[in-house]
């Protein structure tokens, strides 16, 4: 028989020796090596003028541990989206999104956090009535897209002072959208 054969049917050979010997001591070593810490995720949600950026700008410069503030906004004018990105639609977003969620991913793994400015979730904020059953599910894909934080954060602003911080919409309005 082939040395294939023998190591398949599970009979000791001269090489399966010394390919079992380097395995038992990789997985030795790693039980005893110090595992990285893995970084958290926090997304700050709430309407505009809530206080989001602020909000993660200071936890960012205040906190011992390297952070890195991601935008998760899912609007067409999207800060970091490259203008072909935009063209493809409502691909187009969904790949803008996991392309940052990957980005999230990069810092978590080196141990970072990452403070989320809105996320995926606001999707879901705007209300369905009227819209196709496409948009809906449109909207469903994209406020799933990503695997949820490990920490959502909702804001809670009065009407007033979101309009004294942003002066978009009027107080009424904003308090309504609370």
């Amino acid at each position: 028989m082939t040395r294939r054969r023998d190591r398949w049917e599970g009979r000791s050979t001269s090489n399966s020796r010394a390919i079992k010997e380097p395995r038992e001591r990789l997985a030795a070593r790693m039980d005893t090596a110090p595992r990285l810490a893995r970084g958290l995720s926090v997304a700050l949600l709430g309407p505009d003028g809530a206080g989001k950026s602020t909000l993660a700008a200071g936890i960012q410069h205040s906190f011992q541990v390297p952070a890195r503030v991601l935008y998760m906004g899912l609007g067409a004018d999207s800060q970091d989206s490259p203008g072909w990105l935009l063209r493809l639609g409502r691909v187009g977003r969904l790949l803008t999104i996991w392309g940052r969620y990957l980005n999230a991913r990069y810092d978590q793994v080196r141990g970072r956090l990452v403070i989320f400015d809105r996320y995926t979730y606001d999707a879901l904020l705007t209300p369905s009535e009227g819209l196709t059953r496409f948009s809906r599910l449109s909207r469903w894909v994209r406020a799933h897209a990503c695997p949820p934080p490990d920490l959502a954060v909702l804001l809670d602003v009065p009407g007033d002072v979101m309009y004294q911080r942003k002066g978009e919409h009027s107080p009424a309005h904003l308090e309504a959208e609370r």
